[in-house]
């Protein structure tokens, strides 16, 4: 099986569902010649059936078996430097969907391109005006076709610094569109949770062919999830990219440093990392040294001879020695099909199918008990880039400064933030998931869990018949089972050495499900908190100073939040088993 010979598996019912983020960025050279391979390995199976990379026509193949064919047009698109970046984010396209889905993407976006006269008017109320003048059907899906390409764009070393601001603002105006059916930008916090479980589990155990197939993944997942990076920033890392200072570790990213000015902020090419993190990369290199050389730290032979084509006739490629981010997309998909389904028996989903089959899912999981723990056979499929919303959530759930976020990032402008802080409320909801699972599993075997991926069959302390303790003394809750009356909280039912008999669960089950309801708003209350200071947060730019007293009330904020993550698990934990 090639490249992209599977394409006819894949359907259209996601051709108007694209998102605001893009899952890659433009890099000229390495752009151009990604685009390339994936127009000549369409063109191996058949589909890209006239034109190249350079040609202002295209024409392919959408459907064999009726002879269905579609034309992708660029010569309305005079600007010689703008066609080659939508060329290039119209292939990405041409990896996932249908031609015909492609097609109708690139004709949304020329519509855009023809508004803002290639980029060069962004008067928003201009836009808006002009969005409006648009059939209902397509003004939406128009704008969010901009703001993909932009965010492909905005990272660009060859873009103006300005276009960041641009897309904050168009980002602001598509609020007032109906989107309906847009698919949400995270899958359901759960099935994070889940996956994060199953690779941990995997990769303690897995022989020697596994890992250095899937350290990638393990790589991606650890430190995407901790530094905010792009999978394209990810598979562009180069190999010499590791140094170290004294005990301090550090990384180059492929980013161009930035001075800060009295409008942007300082852009490093330089973070620091774990030890942990140091030493998976260090394994990962010496692992793949001997597939030959690379210029990238993910190792592209070892992608085409262990991955991808192990008992295949290999294929040639015109950029042998970079790893594509299809690559790894390819290999995430692989990771899904071999190891969740195979292994773990598990239904991999596409988000935006779960979105349009599901559409108030969402909803009834977070207001839902939460007894409907792991049972479900489906798992919605997580993609390469929700890993750096959850990186930046998690740094702001910490406490972090914008500017700290920002630098790490590689946001130019502190507005870019903004836009993340809609999923704080998900993170702290994921993170409070999380933490119930932990405290589950203090007194369960953590090494069956991957296996059942089940926790209804969990007996907590707080459900343990009476004979277990040597110490029982009445409190407003239950009971006390410290003798020392070590309180770890001032409401007794939030103490892990609170006992509760199960008939006094049951005989005070509605006081108990109001108290549910009002821990879980208060951590709404403190995520809506948390976020509202972020936007309201004061930087000096060129001295990249913060008010220390913006940063003490996010400091108290992120703590607080955490407290409330805390007391939620536990009462969950002890309650809802």
């Amino acid at each position: 099986m090639t490249l992209l010979n599977r394409i006819f598996e894949l359907d259209d019912e996601n051709d108007s569902y694209i998102g605001e983020y893009s899952e890659n960025e433009f890099e000229f050279e390495h752009s151009i010649l990604m685009a390339t391979e994936v127009i000549e390995d369409l063109r191996k199976n058949g589909v890209f059936l006239k034109g190249d990379f350079y040609n202002d026509t295209w024409i392919l193949e959408n459907n064999k078996i009726i002879h269905q064919r579609v034309k992708f047009i660029f010569d309305d698109i005079l600007d010689s430097d703008i066609k080659i970046k939508v060329k290039c984010w119209i292939s990405n396209f041409l990896l996932h969907i249908r031609p015909f889905s492609a097609c109708k993407y690139l004709r949304y976006l020329r519509k855009f391109l023809n508004i803002t006269k290639n980029l060069t008017k962004r008067d928003i109320d201009a836009i808006d005006s002009s969005l409006n003048d648009l059939p209902a059907t397509t003004q939406a899906v128009t704008l969010l076709c901009g703001i993909n390409f932009l965010d492909y764009l905005s990272s660009s070393r060859s873009f103006a610094s300005n276009i960041e601001l641009f897309l904050i603002n168009l980002r602001t105006l598509s609020n007032k569109f109906n989107y309906y059916g847009a698919p949400r930008d995270l899958p359901p916090y759960r099935d994070v949770v889940r996956f994060g479980f199953i690779l941990s589990s995997f990769s303690k155990g897995w022989d020697p062919i596994n890992e250095i197939k899937y350290l990638p993944i393990l790589i991606w997942w650890k430190l995407t999830s901790v530094i905010p990076l792009r999978i394209s920033e990810l598979c562009s890392i180069k190999r010499d990219c590791l140094s170290v200072k004294g005990n301090n570790y550090f990384l180059k990213l492929p980013r161009q440093k930035q001075k800060a000015s009295k409008k942007s902020l300082e852009v490093t090419d330089m973070i620091p990392i774990s030890e942990e993190i140091y030493s998976l990369l260090k394994r990962y290199i010496f692992l793949s040294d001997s597939y030959g050389e690379t210029n990238t730290l993910l190792s592209p032979a070892v992608y085409r001879n262990v991955t991808y084509f192990p008992h295949q006739v290999k294929v040639k490629s015109s950029n042998p020695k970079y790893y594509l981010h299809f690559m790894f997309s390819k290999l995430l998909n692989m990771f899904y099909s071999e190891v969740i389904v195979e292994l773990y028996g598990l239904e991999p989903i596409k988000k935006y199918k779960y979105n349009i089959q599901q559409t108030n899912i969402r909803k009834m999981r977070n207001e839902e008990e939460f007894n409907e723990f792991i049972s479900e056979k489906q798992i919605v499929q997580i993609q390469p880039n929700d890993t750096r919303h959850f990186a930046i959530c998690n740094m702001m759930i910490q406490g972090f400064d914008p500017l700290t976020i920002a630098r790490m990032a590689g946001h130019k402008h502190l507005e870019s933030q903004y836009h993340y802080q809609k999923h704080i409320e998900y993170f702290v909801d994921s993170k409070a998931y999380e933490a119930i699972l932990v405290n589950r599993l203090n007194s369960y075997d953590s090494e069956s869990f991957p296996s059942t991926l089940t926790l209804k069959s969990l007996t907590t302390k707080s459900l343990a018949p009476k004979e277990m303790f040597e110490f029982l003394d009445e409190v407003d809750f239950g009971y006390c089972t410290d003798e020392l009356k070590r309180c770890e909280s001032r409401i007794c039912i939030l103490c892990s050495k609170n006992w509760i008999p199960r008939e006094e669960i049951e005989n005070n089950l509605r006081e108990i499900i109001d108290m549910k309801q009002e821990l879980k708003k208060k951590i709404t209350i403190r995520s809506e908190t948390l976020s509202r200071i972020y936007t309201e947060i004061i930087v000096e730019h060129k001295t990249s100073r913060i008010n220390p007293m913006d940063q003490e009330d996010l400091s108290r904020a992120a703590k607080l939040t955490n407290g409330e993550i805390h007391d939620y698990a536990m009462f969950i934990s002890k309650i809802f088993d």
